[in-house]
């Protein structure tokens, strides 16, 4: 009997060291399992552009992320660089992951080629949050990214991507409208002492040039002098493309994105046209015109030239003055002299004659070998002392050479009674 126990026991014991390598066995293969599981990939680098119309763009101005298709939080976030370039990084996997997202509903588990594969769909989308505030706007919707991966099946796995459009987006800076200004300016015309006031009217020309290959130019380029001497080239329109091209948007100094910018486009204008008795100003003028964006794509323009009105960006100032009239001189020879002009510029009725001090213009006579003239002219309101001394003068002159006529003419009748007395 004992010997019996003996032999179950011994029989007992050998079964459990059979049943405990086996549990081993299998612990083993789970394990080996388990760690090819665990192999993992990650996706070649996710690159994207960006570009902007109407600016510059600036380097990490805008925020991009890329998220799972059905919602959450940013898997991945990244910021553009100065070239437009926005680089992402790379998404990783591991079987387990690609598991859990499967039955998330995150990710599709299927075949492909015979092996084992999961397929990942992911948005890559611009965070348009506060653009609106610095005048831009986004033109392009969250763009598909599909991920493949795949099991070798020799413990490794492998990932590729694919998108709907390459990752390109396009933002456009400012959708305000260009800013418009009148420009006009004056034609005035000063009237020296003695002058007659010209019509003017229409009888000058005047025109607008630049050297600013990006300045544009008004409604008319050349103008006459209207009524009241307005001249008037019309509106001036100044656009965002106007301004990039004054700042050369290109170039390395351009202005950053949501800075204020600005540039001074220069205008010059002449004056051509002559008429007799007025003298032209002869200075080219400068007009001057400050175009600004203010970062939030809102243009302004101010006229430098002060003070500025609607009608004074400019002011032309020419001058009448007094005309000589070598007329008589034609007629009657070089010895006529000129003939003084009245008001109109004509000769009056008592030019070279004298003008009493008294009387007013009062024709004067010849006495004796003395003749005295004066010349008035309109607008003067008393003879000059050397007129008045050498009309004294004269008449002093006369009544002495009259007194001593008589005196002899009376001596000489006495004699001859006398003589014929004796």
């Amino acid at each position: 009997m004992k010997r019996m126990q003996l032999i179950l026991a011994m029989v007992f014991a050998l079964l459990c060291v059979c049943f405990s390598g086996s549990f081993a066995f299998a612990d083993s293969e789970n394990a080996s399992a388990a760690n090819a599981n665990e192999a993992s990939c990650e996706t070649a680098a996710i690159v994207g552009t960006v570009k902007i119309d109407g600016r510059p763009l600036h380097a990490g101005e805008f925020d991009f992320g890329v998220k799972y298709a059905n919602g959450g939080d940013d898997l991945l976030s990244a910021k553009n660089e100065a070239d437009g370039t926005i680089d992402f990084g790379k998404l990783s996997f591991t079987v387990t992951s690609l598991d859990e997202l499967a039955q998330n509903g995150i990710a599709e588990k299927t075949t492909i080629d015979g092996v084992p594969a999961w397929i990942v769909y992911y948005l890559v989308h611009e965070k348009t949050s506060g653009l609106s505030d610095v005048g831009v706007t986004s033109h392009t919707a969250p763009v598909s990214l599909v991920v493949t991966v795949k099991d070798e099946g020799n413990g490794t796995l492998s990932a590729s991507f694919q998108t709907a459009n390459e990752l390109r987006f396009d933002n456009t800076y400012s959708t305000g409208e260009p800013v418009t200004v009148f420009l006009a300016g004056t034609k005035d015309l000063q009237v020296e002492e003695g002058a007659s006031l010209i019509d003017i009217e229409g009888k000058f020309r005047f025109a607008i040039s630049t050297k600013d290959i990006a300045a544009p130019m008004p409604e008319s380029t050349d103008a006459g002098n209207g009524q009241w001497g307005r001249i008037e080239f019309g509106f001036i329109t100044f656009s965002l493309q106007d301004l990039n091209k004054a700042l050369d948007v290109d170039s390395d100094s351009a202005e950053k994105a949501g800075w204020s910018r600005s540039h001074v486009f220069k205008y010059k204008v002449t004056e051509r046209g002559s008429v007799p008795g007025v003298v032209n100003d002869p200075e080219t003028k400068t007009v001057r015109f400050k175009v600004t964006d203010d970062g939030k794509g809102k243009l302004t323009v101010v006229c430098l030239e002060s003070p500025f009105t609607a009608s004074t960006a400019f002011t032309f100032t020419n001058r009448c003055v007094v005309v000589p009239d070598n007329s008589a001189n034609d007629e009657m020879g070089s010895d006529a002299g000129d003939k003084p002009l009245d008001s109109n510029g004509d000769a009056g009725p008592n030019a070279g004659r004298v003008v009493s001090p008294s009387a007013g213009n009062v024709p004067s006579s010849t006495l004796g070998d003395v003749s005295v003239s004066a010349t008035a002219k309109t607008g003067d309101a008393t003879l000059t002392l050397a007129v008045v001394l050498a009309a004294v003068a004269g008449l002093a002159m006369a009544i002495a050479g009259l007194a001593c006529g008589r005196g002899a003419t009376t001596r000489s009748s006495t004699r001859k009674r006398d003589n014929a007395g004796k």
